[in-house]
């Protein structure tokens, strides 16, 4: 009986591999999204802010974002999360976030 040939050793992945790490990271994620479901992109800001209100001027939706990082509430139906705000922040101070929607 002849040997089978063994496959050369290139460092990509089988199929089958690639099937099982699929299985296993979908079924550790499981129970966060079914606990959680799935994240959600916001904008926070943080308590250091400067008061400059260049976000005000640069919002697509000319909201008060100044008004909504003083809140700590970003939960305005208006904002389309266009990152305007985000961008042009000159201490970092408003940013996007993940959450879960719990």
């Amino acid at each position: 009986m002849a040997a089978k040939p063994k496959a050369a050793r290139s460092g990509i992945p089988t199929r089958q591999k690639i099937r099982r790490t699929l299985l296993v990271a979908s079924l550790l994620l499981m129970p966060v999204v079914i606990n959680y479901g799935p994240p959600f992109l916001v904008i926070e800001g943080s308590a250091n802010r400067v008061n400059c209100l260049t976000c005000n001027q640069v919002c697509s939706k000319s909201l008060d974002v100044n008004a909504m990082v003083q809140s700590g509430s970003f939960a305005n139906p208006e904002c389309i999360l266009c990152g305007n705000c985000v961008d042009t922040c000159p201490k970092g101070n408003i940013r996007y976030a993940f959450r879960w929607s719990r």
